[in-house]
């Protein structure tokens, strides 16, 4: 890589990620290598503030993996490929959960029977009838199977 003149390039892992400690004019601060790839080798005519990734993998910086983006498509990109869904806590892992994935399973295997049963176990483990229909329906608590 062949930095912009006046760039001291220094690369320091962290978190998996590299980035640069660089020393611009005698200040000194700290780029992602994949910024610090885009302002060199990436035309930036709109000025786009971000760098996206297009595969999703941070740890892919090649220049034909980057492009420069807004705020709204690097974020609307990231729902797209589902990235950091994994992260999120689901079902009764997530600290404001009221149902438990017993409950919602018990409530789907009853509920070609009886679904008013089904839904009064939701009701009755403390969530409003709407909650209970969105569990019952799959819209919510999608990590567990709709028809157990």
């Amino acid at each position: 890589m062949v930095p912009r003149p006046g760039w001291d390039l220094t690369p320091s892992p962290t978190a998996g990620r590299w980035f640069y400690g660089l020393c611009v004019d005698r200040k000194r601060t700290k780029m992602y290598r994949y910024r610090a790839l885009a302002l060199a080798f990436l035309p930036n005519p709109e000025g786009l503030p971000e760098v996206n990734h297009i595969d999703g993998n941070p740890a892919n910086d090649d220049i034909d993996n980057l492009e420069w983006s807004t705020r709204k498509d690097n974020q609307a990109h990231k729902t797209r490929l589902r990235l950091g869904v994994e992260n999120l806590p689901r079902g009764e892992a997530h600290h404001r959960s009221k149902l438990t994935d017993a409950t919602v399973l018990a409530m789907r295997r009853l509920a070609p029977t009886d679904r008013k049963a089904a839904l009064r176990l939701g009701i009755d483990a403390g969530v409003t009838y709407s909650a209970a229909t969105a569990a019952l329906s799959g819209r919510t608590w999608t990590h567990l199977p709709l028809h157990p």
